[in-house]
């Protein structure tokens, strides 16, 4: 343990003296949130625009229900919503993963009978692919499911029950409770310029940061400090957990700093949910140092380490959405195969406050990967510190 102990002290202050370490760590993805996040606000910012009606894919499992759904069939409704309707669950989201709907909506069983109840009820909502649509499709559904909340909370104030129900199916007014807009893919709130580029930045430098253990281990082949190093009575395990103990520390510091910054001088709201903040900080860490090694492994010069590290994590980057947050379906369905993906995404519903359901569903894809990242990295690890 103190011969580690000494590697990762020896690579924290090689790290903390290099000047390129405050520039392209810290200071490089402060500027960058700070320009794209002012320079493409507008991008971010809602504004009117003609949007030709969507086309909703209707699910009904409550036959009790079917009037209530019917209401979204309505001559009024018919200028913001094409309906269609689909015998289950699973052929309407197939239709919406293959874009011949833009939004769905599943009415589930015993709606009927839990809203005349005064029960928790809820419409199921699943956004499509197009942001601005959805927004639509979420107005003027949750203005509906609005309507029926007046009618039922007014009714059951009276006491009856039954009238409820029938009210229901007629419903008109404004405001009310008990029926719950629930959208599983979709959170409430939209994010600014600057938290969208201060979660894509602080990804793409975590990369970079961890791109910093493979360019250590070649520079120390190239120099053959290595055999130096062996010379003592130090094991090639002891070396590698070193350089990747001590730069992931290294890492994780430069997470932290870089989100107290944004959130003290730009105002980027992280979240409250700090244990899932930190996993994603360590799942991401983790993955990039892991994934510099496995390039490390294939490589004895420095030079190339950087080149391919560096092509990596812009095309990965630029997949994510790090650099323009529209960039087609097809590149978008590519971009769901990167690791910037699903770091960039579970720092995202973070600040957009998603369900816990949705941020662990990301930070679980993210730990996958980073732990297939580790488990080759481990694989290949006595080859990347091999001196010969």
């Amino acid at each position: 343990m103190r011969t580690i102990g000494t590697l990762i002290h020896h690579e924290l202050r090689r790290m903390i003296r290099a000047k390129e370490t405050f520039w392209l760590l810290i200071f490089m993805p402060l500027l960058l949130i700070f320009i794209l996040g002012n320079a493409l606000s507008g991008f971010f910012d809602l504004e009117d625009r003609k949007i030709d009606p969507i086309e909703v894919g209707l699910v009904v499992l409550d036959e009790a229900s079917d009037d209530t759904a019917g209401l979204l069939r309505t001559e009024e409704m018919a200028k913001w919503l094409s309906v269609r309707g689909f015998p289950d669950k699973e052929q309407m989201l197939d239709a919406l993963e293959d874009g011949k709907i833009g939004y769905g909506v599943a009415v589930p069983e015993h709606f009927a009978e839990n809203v005349a109840s005064g029960s928790a009820a809820a419409w199921e909502l699943y956004p499509g692919k197009n942001g601005d649509r959805n927004l639509v499709a979420e107005s003027v559904i949750g203005g509906l499911l609005d309507r029926i909340n007046f009618v039922q909370s007014a009714v059951i104030a009276l006491g009856d029950p039954q009238a409820a129900e029938a009210a229901v199916r007629g419903a008109s007014g404004a405001e009310g409770s008990y029926v719950n807009v629930t959208a599983p893919d979709m959170s409430g709130r939209d994010y600014s310029a600057l938290e969208y580029y201060a979660a894509q930045m602080l990804v793409m430098f975590l990369l970079y940061s961890g791109m910093a253990a493979g360019l250590s281990i070649v520079d120390e082949k190239e120099t053959r400090t290595l055999n130096r190093i062996y010379a003592a009575p130090v094991k090639p395990i002891q070396v590698l957990v070193g350089k990747i103990a001590g730069n992931g520390l290294v890492a994780f510091g430069q997470a932290l700093v870089i989100i107290l910054f944004t959130t003290t001088v730009y105002g980027v709201d992280w979240g409250d949910r700090y244990a899932h903040l930190l996993a994603a900080c360590l799942l991401t860490v983790i993955g990039s140092v892991s994934l510099a090694v496995i390039v490390a492994a294939f490589t004895t010069r420095a030079r190339t380490v950087q080149a391919i590290f560096i092509a990596l994590t812009v095309v990965m980057t630029f997949l994510s959405g790090g650099f323009s947050s529209e960039i087609g379906d097809f590149l978008e369905r590519l971009g769901t195969f990167t690791f910037s993906y699903w770091a960039s995404q579970s720092f995202i519903h973070l600040i957009l406050g998603s369900a816990d359901s949705i941020v662990q569903e990301r930070l679980t894809v993210l730990g996958s990967i980073a732990a297939g990242l580790f488990l080759i990295s481990a694989l290949l690890g006595r080859k990347a510190v091999s001196h010969e």
